[in-house]
């Protein structure tokens, strides 16, 4: 298998598809039926996995949480994905930064460590940034981890959860865990808290990874002050697309979410990054007047730029989980 080619801002197509099914529960047998029902008008997953490929699984790994809040994608979505993956001859890993502590601490407060272990699935937290070779990649600071650049495929799989500096966090913004550490932080500083700014750069990220798949766990969402301290909403859907813009696009009619709010949105119209009109967007499985729900609660906002001090304590609190979890490794 060669290693995938170095990933282009090329634009995406300007019609798109989004899967939705409905799915109630982290029962593994039905988790796995709802992600083979929205894979199936994409051609199932060997559409996308031939024999052999290296699969980055990017999932929300924000902090260390138990499942049942929210924080992060669900362990049973994960492995089921992964499954799927190994059915096809894909040699997948677990591979995220978290915005505390590492990928493998993240796994074993969430429960994924088990599971992954269980059927030997790794879990990586991605480190080792560096460059873009597309010239037209214009935030000349942004960077991803090598992991991911080689990676022949990398399959986005995002938690649908509100998100107190950009509104909600879906499928485009999942894919800026691929910056390594810190420098997520460095970026934020340098949005100088210019939220246009700053989603332009995630829309461009996104381009410059290009995920060949994004599926999205709505099974229960998170609502509030997200994307860590917020509260468990049930939503019961699965979602997926090739375009990521367009399935956050159907993603904010079901919590009904002006799609103006959403400042990646707006930057992937403005960029002419997938498709932001609903009228273009194919919809397959329940009507979307079916899926919507009231009262989802919105987060208080807070600025997209991080003062030094909080930094500071960013780091000091970042090296004391990895240190605790290290000690945990070592028994």
């Amino acid at each position: 298998m060669t290693t995938r080619a170095d990933t282009s801002t090329s634009r995406l197509p300007s019609n798109s598809r989004v899967a939705i099914a409905r799915c109630p529960c982290y029962d593994p047998s039905v988790v796995r039926q709802a992600i083979l029902q929205v894979l199936e008008p994409f051609g199932g997953m060997g559409a996308f996995v031939q024999a052999g490929a290296r699969v980055v699984l990017k999932p929300n790994f924000v902090q260390g949480r138990p499942a049942e809040r929210a924080a992060n994608t669900h362990p049973v979505f994960i492995v089921a994905v992964a499954e799927l993956v190994r059915e096809y001859g894909g040699d997948p890993i677990v591979a995220d930064s978290p915005g505390w502590g590492t990928a493998e601490g993240v796994a074993r407060a969430n429960g994924l460590e088990p599971l992954a272990r269980r059927v030997g699935l790794p879990i990586v937290t991605l480190r080792d940034p560096v460059r873009f070779r597309d010239t037209r990649v214009s935030v000349r600071h942004l960077r991803v981890s090598a992991t991911v650049r080689s990676a022949d495929l990398v399959i986005n799989l995002p938690k649908f959860k509100a998100h107190q500096q950009m509104l909600l966090t879906l499928g485009v913004k999942n894919v800026f865990g691929c910056v390594p550490g810190r420098r997520k932080a460095g970026l934020h500083m340098l949005s100088h808290d210019d939220r246009h700014w700053f989603a332009r750069m995630l829309v461009e990220n996104y381009l410059a990874v290009r995920p060949a798949l994004t599926i999205m766990d709505g099974i229960v969402a998170m609502e509030g002050n997200g994307p860590s301290n917020g509260d468990p909403r049930p939503l019961g859907v699965v979602m997926a697309a090739a375009d990521a813009v367009a399935l956050d696009r159907v993603a904010v009619e079901i919590v009904g979410v002006p799609w103006q709010e959403l400042t990646t949105l707006v930057a992937a119209k403005e960029m002419q990054a997938g498709c932001v009109d609903l009228e273009r967007i194919e919809l397959v499985g329940p009507s979307l007047e079916s899926l919507r729900v009231s009262n989802f609660r919105l987060p208080l906002i807070m600025p997209i730029s991080f003062s030094p001090m909080r930094i500071l304590r960013g780091l000091i609190k970042n090296y004391l989980i990895t240190l605790r979890h290290r000690r945990e490794q070592l028994g």
